[in-house]
């Protein structure tokens, strides 16, 4: 079986001159270039992207709204030339413009130990210098742990390391039910009238937090928001918050909860939880983790996944208590486009 440069270069790739004399472009893919573009993206290392791979991505694509012309490619010139056709992507970034003003990069990692540093710097630089800053603060790019060449480089271009994040999930086995609440307390659910109170319970939820604390003052509460809603199938009924009712019946929203429904995947996905510093210590995480359990037992979805800050035992502990396993890490690294 070819590897994949060969599939790549075929027999070319073994003529002309080092890579660091060697010519090449860098400009958004058209349209006939994107699905060459696209299958180095979600390639590997061990194996080109299939066919089935392919067409699922652009399911997807057409489902989330991905604008496939942002997508860009680095070619090197001789290729062309010494095929007689069009040259054929060296590497390729497709970023992902999210509500929330952020964006992600996907890239063909695994072919950086035998692409150029200068090119695929060149090419994230491209797309970094062209992002429209009225809809794009924050550029992200998540790793696996091992690929250190990939998060050298991308330190290189600007990034810094946010945290290490862990993918979890619970297999749903049997139907919970809602957990007990204490005296005084009680589920509200999501509207734009409550808006206010979710965007006071996320910002209070993020004092003295452990999970990924180098994120808190990037980012305007309200595209934090945006950026949670986009995360998945976006129901009201599904983001929660814990009040707890005072003698004189107010109101002080101790927890929040938002979770986000995803059929495809047959899973919900805790999208965030988080408490108030003073309402820490009393058994209330556990309350709102098992109201997540309950939620995809009702809704008939058979897993509960999320990813969490490796850096926050207590979360990681609490979670494990209740069945989640690992699945896997990434790093999450990030630069503001604010300061270019």
């Amino acid at each position: 079986m070819k590897s994949l440069s060969n599939l790549l270069w075929g027999n070319h790739a073994k003529a002309g001159p080092p890579d660091a004399e060697r010519t090449f472009n860098v400009h958004p893919a058209d349209p006939a270039r994107r699905e060459s573009a696209l299958r180095l993206i979600l390639g590997s290392a061990s194996h080109a992207a299939s066919d089935s791979e392919l067409a699922e991505f652009l399911n997807f694509t057409r489902h989330r709204g991905i604008d496939l012309s942002r997508l860009w490619v680095a070619e090197y010139d001789e290729h062309a030339a010494a095929a007689g056709s069009s040259p054929s992507p060296a590497y390729a970034v497709l970023p992902v413009v999210s509500p929330g003003r952020t964006m992600l990069l996907l890239s063909p990692t695994h072919l950086l130990k035998q692409t150029p540093p200068h090119l695929v710097r060149e090419l994230i630089d491209r797309i970094l210098a062209t992002a429209d800053p009225r809809d794009v603060h924050l550029a992200q790019v998540l790793l696996d742990p091992q690929e250190t060449d990939a998060r050298q480089l991308f330190q290189s271009c600007g990034f810094d390391l946010m945290a290490e994040l862990i993918y979890l999930h619970a297999l749903v086995r049997s139907a919970p039910s809602d957990p007990a609440l204490p005296p005084n307390f009680s589920w509200q659910s999501y509207s734009p009238e409550k808006h206010p109170r979710f965007a006071a319970a996320i910002l209070a939820s993020y004092q003295d937090s452990l999970d990924c604390p180098s994120l808190n003052g990037l980012r305007d509460v309200n595209d934090v928001i945006a950026g949670h809603k986009a995360s998945g199938e976006f129901d009201p009924a599904h983001w929660m918050l814990l009040v707890e009712s005072t003698p004189d019946g107010r109101p002080l929203d101790r927890g929040v909860l938002l979770l986000s429904p995803t059929p495809r995947a047959d899973a919900l996905e805790l999208v965030y939880i988080g408490l108030a510093p003073e309402s820490r210590g009393r058994q209330l995480g556990t309350t709102l983790f098992r109201k997540a359990l309950a939620t995809a037992a009702r809704l008939g979805l058979s897993r509960l996944s999320l990813a969490v800050d490796s850096r926050n035992t207590p979360a990681i502990k609490l979670y494990y208590r209740h069945g989640m396993q690992r699945l896997s890490a990434r790093l999450a690294m990030m630069r503001d486009l604010r300061r270019r």
